[in-house]
């Protein structure tokens, strides 16, 4: 018969392999752990490199949306029109799709009721009030009286649209002396909406023409244009109850045309590739109306900044960056600004970054009082 013998160390031996097995388990625990964590790690990692390159691409796809949208080339948009045969007020739509940084240009035809005799005058109907933020051109209000006794006004305004416009623009009339006594025959306008234009400095060149001689055809003076890629924008006004000619002046596209009772108006744009004259633009009136005195405006709108004008408005040297001219100030820096300007394509635009930068210590921030669409500013402190 054979006997079990059991060793005094054996209870010892039983002890340690039952704190092996707790060490190998809690060794166990905390690679799961540690695993965990890194995948939680990784899975992060992976979330932020995601959200960042998201960030970036929005930054990017943004900032090429208000370059291309805002610097050049100036690009028609939009326009509307309407015409009243009442005083005191012309309410004329916002183009749809305004947006902050457009440049609107107004044109407005206005004239009392004929009257057979004595020769009426549309000097005699005011402009009583001007809509918020609206400038007249520099040739300001132009008059006509025709040799058959027919007068006609025509105003001409710009405005460089804000972040929040109304939804209509309303101009004011008077009617006083024959107008008073005669009535008030119609006015009509209209509104023209671009993009790219040099919102400090829209207009290159304007000026308006009133005929002398009583013809169905209406011409503008010709101007010459200072910059390349100026927008030619030209307005024909004639106190008759016909239709203008479409296609309308040469090389022109015609934005609209509207006739109110005896008060026709048309707006026609065109892009001008190189600085120098326009040439006389025509508009015809189709007829049958008497012919009569018209008149007509031209001007240029300009593009936006161009890198040869940044280079010229950088203040490189100075601390303080004051873009005058190209729609804000840059200060605050402890060591000098230098700038500099490059260009990519995207399918048929060119599309130009403006960069200012400064060396001066981390611990200093420059300050961006104000940077309008048309220019992106990068700050390398």
């Amino acid at each position: 018969m054979s006997a079990i013998c059991l060793k005094g160390n054996s209870g010892f031996s039983l002890i340690t392999a039952i704190f092996i097995l707790v060490i190998l388990a809690s060794l166990g625990a905390a690679i799961v752990t540690i695993t965990g964590v890194e995948q939680t790690s990784s899975a992060l990692d992976v979330q932020g490199s995601r959200a960042y390159q998201a960030a970036r691409a929005g930054i990017e796809w943004a900032s090429y949306q208000l370059l291309i949208n805002q610097l050049g080339p100036v690009t028609y948009q939009s326009s509307s029109s309407n015409g009243t045969t009442t005083l005191p007020n012309l309410t004329i739509n916002k183009p749809a799709g305004t947006a902050q940084n457009d440049v609107l240009i107004a044109g407005i035809t206005f004239r009392p009721n004929s009257p057979g005799s004595p020769v009426e005058h549309s000097t005699d109907i005011g402009i009583a009030s001007v809509p918020a933020g609206w400038s007249l051109v520099p040739s300001g209000r132009l008059d006509a009286i025709s040799g058959n006794q027919t007068s006609s006004g025509l105003v001409v305004y710009w405005k460089v649209a804000g972040a929040s416009e109304p939804a209509s623009y309303t101009w004011s009339f008077s009617c006083t002396g024959t107008c008073a006594s005669l009535g008030f025959n119609a006015a009509t306008g209209g509104i023209l909406r671009f993009s790219g234009v040099n919102t400090t400095s829209p207009i290159d060149v304007e000026a308006g023409l009133v005929a002398t001689t009583n013809s169905y055809d209406i011409f503008t003076a010709s101007v010459t244009t200072t910059v390349a890629n100026d927008m030619l924008v030209t307005t024909h006004e004639t106190p008759n109850a016909d239709t203008w000619q479409n296609p309308p002046p040469s090389g022109m596209t015609q934005a609209f045309q509207i006739t109110t009772n005896n008060a026709m108006l048309q707006m026609s744009y065109a892009i001008q590739a190189a600085a120098g004259a326009t040439g006389q633009k025509k508009a015809h009136d189709n007829g049958p109306d008497g012919v009569d005195f018209g008149i007509a405006d031209i001007l240029a709108l300009q593009p936006g900044p161009t890198p040869s004008a940044f280079a010229t408005a950088c203040n490189a040297g100075s601390t303080s960056q004051n873009l005058t001219g190209m729609g804000g100030t840059l200060s605050g820096f402890t060591a000098a600004v230098t700038c500099s300007s490059s260009s990519f394509t995207e399918g048929a635009n060119t599309v130009w970054v403006y960069q200012i930068t400064s060396t001066g210590s981390s611990g200093s921030v420059g300050t961006l009082n104000r940077v309008e669409r048309q220019l992106q500013a990068t700050l390398a402190k």
